[in-house]
């Protein structure tokens, strides 16, 4: 018997359902070009080796994984596998290829490609620590035929078949090549067989992609109406007010717009008042990751939680909210915000420097030398806070002058987000600046499991771990019922939030996003469950480009879209 996780055999176009419904617009026109502009640039283009949000923008594009999630519907939905089937045991996964599956170079998918990726993740030379996590707990892939592979996993867990589908597949030729090097060789190379081709790589400043005409799952409901440019440009551009007014001038056709200031006083200028320029928000239900500083719990006296607890209250999230942020944001009081898995009794770390004294003096602190810094055993305690983004400057340097107040002495260092990362990976720091996305169906055990806290390129940075935290992860594992499984969330999310292997920050439910109103959206084509895959299912409408250039040219304002939020809505 096999349980009835099957999706039945496509001949033809794929009919969509509730699960799998169309969402872009079949009418969409495909051609034009949009230009993204970016913060950061990615490590690597390599998703396993990075593992961050920016490589995972541009990797998703052009290299598929075996299922996805349909973005409207939140279901997992075929994408190179046309089915799969879970044994009655719930540890026998089988997926079928779909066998019209063919890489840009009009290659076969085959099950020898999965195979390649899976020995390419248990290799230990390779440093994808964090995808090697995830898929710890499956024991062995075994090829039935040219199209079909089964996983076996070592333990019954919620999560297994989302791993799963998780997988991203190129071909065996190309990772197996003679003389690559799974860590260096495909920093600046992708290849897959996705809706785009990479087209090519200026390191630090741009990465340009063009549609594959011949992509093979076009025609699936959840790609119609879906990757309707010719041409995709992510633009690197680090400073953030350079890369605002670039995007002001036509250099950037669509940003996202963080600073709060900048959202709320500098999107009311001449070209926004006559939409020219739209400044967007996006409300949709993606769960909120956390965002805060990661304290290396490794490190003394960062593993006492005495001197965790009195970081805690250092940081003053209400005045930076209300003064620098202009009111945009939420304190967090979550690793799980905005979700069902928050636990509902946790409230926001309060300011209070009396507070953190007493818990400093706890620790033994009860000594200053000439400079005012706090003194134990003749060690000033002085930490060193790494983080990538000069923006961040406005709140870690009043952060620093209120660690001063109480006798601690805080260095601030920016580096290049590729040095940070390398930085994370070897775990050589004290604090830093760092924020996690989440999903539907979060996962605590790559990330939270103690088994974790020393591999390196793991998720696990701050290295905290707690015998009670890795016996609710392994529990909560076996419960498939997402509101079963909040309660234990919530018992894991008090233990966390207890232990302050975090400094928690703030974040804010919706996206804020500016764009040329050269573009055509669909309501439903707004992603109910993710957000940085919005501009998937938008299109080049070349009325809107020649109504705005003629706007333009007579300085006149053009009629505002209905149903559109901006920064005062």
């Amino acid at each position: 018997m096999l349980l009835a996780v099957i999706f039945a055999l496509w001949s033809g176009v794929a009919s969509a359902d509730d699960n799998n419904p169309v969402i872009g617009n079949p009418k969409a026109p495909k051609g034009g070009r949009i230009v993204i502009g970016r913060e950061t640039y990615p490590k690597s283009l390599n998703l396993p080796v990075s593992g961050d949000l920016y490589s995972r923008l541009i990797y998703r594009l052009v290299v598929e994984s075996l299922c996805q999630r349909n973005y409207q519907s939140g279901e997992l939905v075929p994408l190179l596998a046309k089915r799969w089937q879970i044994s009655d045991t719930k540890k026998v996964f089988t997926f079928y290829l779909d066998q019209r599956a063919k890489f840009s170079d009009g290659s076969a998918v085959t099950s020898k490609d999965v195979k390649a990726y899976w020995d390419l993740i248990h290799n230990p030379k390779n440093l994808v620590g964090a995808t090697r996590a995830n898929l710890s707990r499956f024991e062995k892939i075994e090829i039935v035929d040219n199209h079909t592979v089964k996983f076996f996993a070592k333990e019954v867990h919620y999560n297994n078949l989302e791993i799963l589908c998780a997988i991203n597949v190129t071909s065996h030729k190309f990772f197996l090549a003679d003389g690559t090097d799974f860590n260096k060789s495909f920093s600046n190379k992708i290849f897959g067989s996705g809706p785009y081709l990479l087209k090519s790589v200026k390191k630090g400043k741009q990465v340009t992609v063009v549609r594959n005409k011949n992509y093979w799952a076009s025609k699936l409901p959840q790609n119609i109406g879906r990757f309707n440019f010719d041409t995709v440009v992510f633009r690197t551009v680090e400073d953030d007010t350079v890369r605002f007014e670039m995007f002001k001038k036509g250099d950037l056709d669509f940003i996202e717009i963080d600073d709060p200031k900048r959202w709320k006083t500098q999107t009311n200028s001449d070209r926004f008042k006559k939409n020219w320029l739209i400044a967007r928000r996006i409300d949709n239900l993606a769960p909120q990751g956390f965002a805060g500083m990661v304290i290396n719990t490794r490190r003394p006296p960062l593993n006492d939680i005495r001197v965790r607890r009195a970081l805690a209250h250092t940081l003053n999230r209400q005045k930076f909210i209300k003064d620098l942020f202009y009111g945009v944001f939420i304190r967090t009081a979550s690793y799980w915000p905005n979700s069902i898995f928050a636990n509902p009794t946790r409230k926001p770390i309060d300011f209070d420097l009396k507070a953190a004294r007493k818990f400093l003096r706890q620790a033994g602190y009860n000594k200053v030398n000439s400079e005012g810094f706090l003194v134990k055993n003749g060690k000033v305690l002085r930490f060193e806070h790494l983080y990538s983004s000069k923006e961040q400057e406005r709140y870690l340097t009043i952060w620093k002058n209120d660690l001063r107040k109480i006798g601690i002495d805080l260095k601030l260092t920016l580096l290049t987000w590729a040095t940070l990362i390398k930085k994370w990976n070897n775990y050589e720091f004290d604090l830093s600046q760092l924020g996690w996305t989440s999903g539907l169906s979060p996962d605590p055990y790559p990330m939270w499991h103690s088994k974790f806290k020393d591999q390196p390129s793991g998720n696990n940075i701050s290295g905290f771990s707690d015998p009670q935290l890795d016996k609710l992860i392994i529990e909560s594992g076996k419960i498939f019922d997402r509101h079963e499984r909040a309660k234990l969330f919530h018992k894991m999310d008090r233990i966390l939030f207890n232990n302050h292997s975090w400094i928690l920050r703030w974040y804010v439910p919706y996206l804020r996003i500016g764009y040329w109103n050269k573009f055509g959206f669909i309501p439903q084509a707004v992603p109910k469950y993710e957000g940085y895959a919005l501009w998937d299912y938008v299109w080049y409408d070349q009325a809107k480009a020649k109504k705005l250039r003629k706007a333009m040219s007579k300085k006149q304002a053009l009629v505002r879209d209905t149903g559109i939020r901006g920064p005062n809505d």
